[in-house]
């Protein structure tokens, strides 16, 4: 790459602060604000100083939040500027502010391409690495196709021209590191901490004597992210048959699915009172009801977008003690162990979706109760066990 390797960090006199920006609702608006918290506070611990630029409450200029300085991705210096998507007048700013002299790094997360192009012309004027944090590679999502054409486009480019441009890269799966061979490239799946105040909220009160699949998330564009219509026809399925469960789904409400797929209709009658959709919940609220769980489930084809990325769910599970079912694609396997931790599906058809949550149903109280344990056992998220590899990446930064 010919680029200039080897920062030192923290051990290297000055330039001892992390800039890290991104579309975060802070402090709990979206996915990649919980993501880029924990991140934050791992870097943190690893002794670099931290400044956060996402989208601030109250549309406030600055805050602090867990401690992390945050600067707002708006106008932290309260002048005006272009939208940050399109242009990376308020990341430079913020740079400027802290002082370029200061700056370790600049990691983006999944940053619009024309102000990452910007921001890697300013990073190499500067001596300012830039890491671009990668987890997702999109595709066709939704009906818009003005939207969708613009979205490919742009993450074809990050993807192919500006990662490679960048050398230094954050992906959420092996397969993502792997293409990139010749950066300095690290997997970085969801870190969670476990012993976070939020995971102290008290599970859901539940029946007794029926198995409950809970589902929580947001299924993107067109509710098809997570295939929750098909789970909802071998759901269905399984009661027609005669199986008893309970089904919790937090997201959506029955309404927005059966728009998109008004064919559900039968399905959703078939299940009757087995299934309750709570639309949209608070984050603490949704992970009291995942906590009531005893089976995350979500499924997803195993494609480019599935293989890039690497699910929040599945991280928040075990976080929560919950065993997954879902299909083998990322970096799953390594962690959802089949008849273990978890059950993974054959496929995404309706039958072999049907097939998994069968086997889940006809577990024993004992069995069940042993797959959870291994949840908790050995907890493969916790930040601590990734701190010595971020230690390393961070240390060989190229300019």
């Amino acid at each position: 790459m010919g680029r200039e390797r080897g920062m030192s960090g923290v051990r290297g006199g000055g330039r001892g602060t992390i800039v890290y920006a991104g579309g975060f609702v802070l402090p709990s608006g979206n996915a990649s604000a919980q993501r880029a918290l924990e991140n934050a506070r791992l870097f943190r611990s690893l002794g670099y100083e931290v400044v956060l630029l996402g989208k601030l409450p109250d549309d406030a200029r600055e805050a602090t939040i867990d401690g992390l300085r945050c600067l707002s991705i708006r106008s932290p210096d309260g002048g005006r500027w272009r939208h940050y998507k399109d242009d990376a007048g308020s990341v430079i700013a913020a740079i400027e502010q802290i002082g370029v002299e200061n700056v370790h790094s600049l990691i983006v997360y999944n940053y619009p391409a024309w102000p990452l192009t910007q921001l890697i012309a300013y990073g190499r004027r500067h001596g300012v690495p830039i890491v671009l944090e990668l987890t997702e590679w999109y595709s066709w999502e939704g009906s818009s196709v003005l939207k969708n054409l613009r979205r490919i486009f742009e993450s074809e480019y990050r993807m192919r021209m500006l990662a490679p441009l960048a050398g230094n890269l954050l992906c959420t799966s092996d397969w993502g590191t792997r293409r990139y061979r010749s950066a300095n490239a690290m997997t970085l799946p969801w870190i969670i901490d476990e012993t976070a105040p939020k995971w102290a909220a008290p599970p859901w009160p539940r029946s007794p004597g029926r198995r409950r699949f809970v589902y929580v998330g947001s299924p993107g564009a067109g509710l098809v992210k997570d295939y929750l219509h098909l789970a909802i026809a071998a759901l269905a399925r399984l009661a027609r048959g005669g199986a008893d469960f309970d089904f919790q789904v937090a997201g959506m409400t029955g309404a927005d699915l059966l728009k998109v797929f008004p064919g559900l209709a039968a399905d959703i009658e078939a299940l009757g009172e087995r299934i309750t959709f709570h639309g949209r919940l608070p984050h603490d609220e949704a992970l009291g009801l995942l906590k009531s769980a005893d089976f995350s489930l979500f499924v997803r084809p195993d494609n480019r977008v599935s293989r890039f990325g690497f699910p929040t769910k599945v991280a928040e599970a075990f976080a929560a003690g919950v065993p997954t079912i879902t299909t083998p694609t990322s970096d799953i396997p390594k962690y959802v162990r089949d008849g273990e931790t978890g059950i993974l599906l054959a496929g995404t058809d309706e039958a072999s979706i049907a097939e998994g949550l069968a086997r889940a149903l006809a577990l024993s109280d004992e069995a069940l109760a042993a797959m959870k344990a291994r949840c908790r056992t050995g907890y493969p998220f916790a930040p601590a066990r990734f701190a010595e590899s971020m230690r390393a990446f961070l240390e060989r930064v190229r300019r």
